[in-house]
């Protein structure tokens, strides 16, 4: 059973990154990581695209996934969705979400559950990182370059540290695309 593969590298994200910093949007939606017993307590989480509402049953068996208002503030994610679409093909644009994992923070294991999670697969594209970040998937640890894109399988137990000094950012974007057909078998 495969864990994570690298689908993508080389990508430029700097203008993304440059878009993120000193934006306020981090807090505009905690929720991802306050809510009683997150696995994401070390991040900040800005939505471009998410569920249609934060309670359980939608947050995890709604396949809906709708444009937030910050989707008109960083064009630049939108750019390298559509670079990703180009390269997968995706065929179902899921939520895409845009994290940051700060200096010293722990992801606690976890393996993301429901209907949606069964659908959709997951990738990560990383925006900014440190040689102390290491993301670990059904036992193997490995770290993830920045303009780089991973697929992993989100439904087996995963963490995420950053023992480093800086942040952790990766854009999170959740798609249907036959790249993953029998990946996760």
């Amino acid at each position: 059973m495969n864990t994570a593969i690298e689908v993508m590298s080389g990508l430029n994200v700097l203008p993304l990154y440059a878009e993120l910093m000193n934006t306020p949007s981090w807090q505009d939606i905690t929720i991802r990581q306050t809510y009683e017993g997150s696995a994401h307590a070390d991040t900040e989480t800005i939505f471009i695209r998410g569920p249609k509402s934060f309670y359980p049953e939608d947050y995890f068996n709604d396949l809906g996934s709708y444009d937030y208002p910050h989707i008109n503030l960083f064009p630049q994610a939108m750019v390298l969705i559509e670079q990703l679409r180009e390269m997968l093909p995706i065929t179902e644009l899921g939520r895409v979400l845009i994290v940051k994992l700060k200096p010293g923070g722990y992801v606690t294991p976890h393996i993301d559950e429901g209907l949606y999670a069964d659908h959709f697969a997951r990738f990560h594209v990383v925006i900014s990182t440190n040689s102390e970040c290491v993301n670990t998937t059904g036992g193997q640890s490995l770290h993830w370059e920045a303009g780089s894109v991973w697929w992993f399988n989100h439904k087996m137990t995963h963490t995420a540290t950053n023992n480093g000094l800086t942040d952790r950012i990766h854009m999170i974007v959740d798609a249907v695309t036959p790249f993953t057909d029998n990946l996760s078998n």
